[in-house]
């Protein structure tokens, strides 16, 4: 890395890919699924430690394809949250 470079931050499609990609990767070291979510990022216990089904999948099984929609899925409501809830909290002080 040559000193003084600036590198850009991650969009927010492309940390969720990274998100993906590592938690795919964790699975194939054979970590549990609350393990993989904290070295990702997510909360275990609004997300993996849950069964598929309870977020809409019929069969109550967990695919790496569905670990990423539900990454994805959180993202997209954190950042909602923080769009449009967040500055109507911060304007109430």
């Amino acid at each position: 890395m040559v000193s003084g470079a600036h590198v850009p931050p991650l969009s927010r499609p492309q940390l969720a890919e990274a998100r993906r990609v590592r938690a795919v990767e964790l699975f194939g070291q054979g970590l549990s699924n609350p393990d993989v979510a904290l070295m990702v990022g997510v909360h275990a216990e609004s997300a993996l430690e849950q069964g598929a089904q309870t977020h809409g999948f019929e069969a109550d099984r967990w695919t790496l394809e569905r670990v990423g929609v539900v990454v994805e899925r959180y993202e997209s409501e954190i950042a909602r949250w923080v769009a449009h809830e967040w500055p109507r909290i911060k304007g109430g002080r």
